[in-house]
């Protein structure tokens, strides 16, 4: 069945209006939370906000919307990392893209109090496996301390911001399993 497109974007150029995701029905912002993946550009604070949207709304979604959001926080490090290695030439971390993490983190963050018992074992196993694959991806830089020097390379990882808010989500996240379920936090950690 195909999806209704009347008022979406095309895939060649999927952007909303402000406002335009709150009027879409959930199989339409599936579709363009889709084609959005596949959109040339970075993340936009617009696919972002259409993201945290269709989380809120089809629940289902919930792993490709934080598969993406791992990508947002990766792609975050690797600027940051950029700018560090090239000082300056680099461009870093946008303001555009900064308000983008923190609204993920706010919208993490408040399911995590409205509904912890629920959000927290997920947001716990992805938010340990998105620091892993970042912290992964990266360790062959120059700049990224030897594994042998485990306090230098603790220290480094702990002054980037967006691994900083991926620690937050974990510890906000295992707070919640302890609180609510100590066997389940046991759980979590191993899978983790």
């Amino acid at each position: 069945m195909p999806v209704p497109t009347a008022g979406m974007p095309t895939n060649n150029n999927p952007k909303l209006k402000q406002g335009q995701a709150a009027k879409l029905d959930a199989q339409q912002m599936v579709h363009w939370f889709v084609a959005s993946c596949y959109a040339s550009g970075s993340f936009t604070e617009e696919r972002v906000m259409s993201s945290v949207s269709l989380l809120h709304r089809v629940p289902a979604s919930r792993y490709a919307v934080l598969h993406r959001f791992a990508a947002l926080f990766e792609e975050a490090v690797r600027l940051h990392l950029d700018h560090i290695e090239y000082q300056a030439s680099a461009p870093g971390i946008s303001p555009e893209m900064t308000s983008s993490l923190e609204l993920v983190i706010k919208t993490l963050m408040g399911l995590l109090q409205d509904n912890g018992k629920a959000w927290a074992p997920i947001l716990c196993k992805w938010s340990v496996g998105s620091l892993g694959e970042i912290s992964s991806c990266c360790k062959q830089r120059q700049i990224v301390p030897s594994p042998s020097d485990l306090n230098s390379l603790l220290r480094f990882w702990l002054n980037i911001i967006p691994m900083r808010m991926l620690l937050d989500v974990y510890r906000l996240s295992i707070r919640i399993l302890i609180d609510v379920e100590s066997e389940s936090c046991v759980d979590s950690l191993l899978t983790s």
